[in-house]
């Protein structure tokens, strides 16, 4: 299979047998993908022809590689890759990092191949969900010609959508993408732990937090932007129950820091949207009226 550049798409090899490496294979199996998944030192599993019988084999014959490493070790598989296994000039290799800036980048684009990020905005974990998450899911994309390409129609063949990443961006896309997968897991763990605190019992609390972020992430999903979603006392104004949580929750860290933070920042963008500035100010005040200013 060719993606109109002149650069043939199968079979595809992926360096890594990690989770994320495990993941993608999984994912490019259900999608018919011709491919390969490598450790550092041998074939792990392949999908489709040609059968291919060693690491240096299959990546002599992979018009496109996927590097699946952690970030740290970007750097060792790209020059692996290029000195070792027998990298051919004119290939294309993807990292599937969204955040590494390694220098081998640059060793290896000198030695003629091409060089983007295949980086796919979802937890890659396990790998028999994988082809259903990415069904739909986003992938972020980036790199010269050739390899913008070859990650876009992997994306396609995927059934994922893509954005670009502006690579002099990447540390704040990566950022973006912390703040939508790790944090929620953060806010979670913390509402649970002030459940338990105050004596719920911690199944019963972890149902409750549960619960409630599913309901969020289907009124998000409904929603054209995410701020539009906003429900609680903050979006309608209740000035005295976020006066009540602020007294509450006073001397309890992490979770006074927490809440003060998320309101301020919950705040500023309900300014920039343009809300009632009486209400801002209102709701900031209440922050104010703790005891810690």
């Amino acid at each position: 299979m060719s993606n109109g550049t002149g650069v043939p798409m199968e079979p595809v090899v992926l360096v890594g047998a990690g989770r994320a490496g495990r993941a993608l294979a999984a994912a490019f199996r259900a999608a018919g993908l011709s491919h390969a998944l490598v450790d550092r030192e041998q074939v792990v599993e392949q999908h489709g022809q040609p059968l291919l019988a060693s690491r240096a084999d299959a990546v002599r014959h992979a018009p496109v590689v996927l590097v699946a490493v952690r970030d740290g070790q970007i750097d060792i598989a790209l020059d692996e890759l290029r000195q070792r296994d027998g990298l051919q000039p004119g290939s294309v290799v993807l990292q599937v990092s969204g955040s590494a800036e390694p220098a081998a980048r640059e060793r290896i684009a000198d030695f003629g191949v091409h060089y983007g990020t295949f980086h796919p905005l979802l937890p890659l974990i396990d790998p028999s969900l994988a082809s259903f998450r990415l069904q739909g899911s986003v992938i972020g994309i980036e790199g010269d010609v050739p390899a913008h390409a070859v990650a876009l129609q992997l994306a396609v063949r995927l059934g994922a959508t893509t954005i670009v990443i502006p690579r002099e961006e990447r540390a704040a896309y990566h950022a973006a993408a912390v703040m939508a997968s790790n944090f929620p897991v953060t806010l979670a763990a913390l509402a649970e732990g002030l459940l338990s605190r105050i004596g719920v019992d911690s199944v019963a609390a972890h149902r409750a937090v549960r619960a409630l972020m599913a309901a969020s992430v289907e009124n998000l999903a409904a929603m054209p932007r995410a701020l539009d979603a906003l429900t609680g006392p903050i979006a309608r104004g209740d000035v005295a129950t976020v006066r009540a949580h602020t007294t509450a929750l006073h001397g309890t860290r992490p979770y006074h820091d927490v809440y003060e933070v998320v309101s301020r920042a919950t705040l500023a963008l309900m300014r920039e949207r343009g809300d009632d500035p009486h209400l801002v100010q209102a709701m900031e005040t209440a922050l104010d009226a703790d005891g810690l200013r």
